[in-house]
């Protein structure tokens, strides 16, 4: 009796150890690992990103980014490796933000929204780069309109200092412009121009001029102007220089 005990102890684990694998093996199949897909999670243990990528390792697919609640945060699509479109979130689930891209670059409208849902901004890119036409709204939904004013101002003391000095600046809130020299392409801003001196948050154009030089010529200049809202509102003005020495 006690060797037939013995015998069957074998014949037992076997039982065991196979009825375990076969547990272990259904649970694997159940969810299987997608080398396609990396997952990153917060120290709370929920997910902070899922993002999906092809076989040369490009980002491929919608790649999504969560905050520590649960709620979707981030998603964007793309395409072997480049961006086409982003949609960011508040944490309430409404919009805060959506781009196109072109060529990895934003191009085309980019909305802004209000944590109420209501559009905050609309300014349209040109293959990553801002154009003139920005418009905002509060969070009542009304528009905003008055924006400072680009100033240019001539300063002539060539009797005194042979110098002739054009100032640029917005009407108010100066520190938050920029100035730049040059003319905006079909209302795009680029980081092709010149940027302007400051002096007390006053761009400068500068002209010492030979005496018995004559010069008359028109300026165009560019104002960049960041809002309170953190949006760049570009402006332009052209303008005559007359100077007779």
């Amino acid at each position: 009796m006690l060797n037939m005990k013995h015998s069957l102890l074998p014949a037992l684990f076997l039982i065991i150890l196979f009825s375990s694998c076969d547990q272990i093996n259904a649970m694997l199949e159940s969810e299987p690992e997608n080398k396609n897909l990396s997952k990153v999670y917060h120290k709370n243990g929920k997910l902070k990103a899922e993002i999906p990528i092809d076989d040369d390792k490009k980002r491929h697919g919608v790649s999504k980014q969560y905050y520590e609640s649960g709620k979707l945060k981030t998603e964007i699509n793309y395409n072997h490796g480049t961006k086409e479109k982003a949609t960011q979130y508040y944490e309430n689930g409404n919009k805060q933000m959506e781009f196109l891209y072109k060529d990895g670059k934003k191009h085309g409208k980019r909305n802004k929204y209000w944590t109420n849902g209501k559009l905050h901004s609309v300014l349209e890119y040109h293959e990553g780069d801002p154009k003139i036409g920005l418009v905002e709204y509060n969070e009542q939904g009304e528009k905003i309109t008055n924006y400072p004013e680009l100033v240019i101002k001539h300063i002539d003391n060539l009797e005194s200092t042979g110098r002739y000095t054009v100032q640029v600046y917005f009407s108010r809130n100066m520190s938050r412009g920029k100035y730049y020299s040059g003319k905006l392409k079909n209302g795009v801003f680029d980081n092709t121009y010149i940027q302007l001196k400051k002096s007390s948050n006053k761009g400068i154009l500068s002209y010492r001029p030979s005496p018995g030089t004559f010069i008359m010529k028109k300026v165009n200049v560019i104002g960049r102007y960041k809002t309170p809202y953190g949006n760049p509102y570009i402006v332009q003005k052209q303008f005559n220089v007359a100077i007779d020495y």
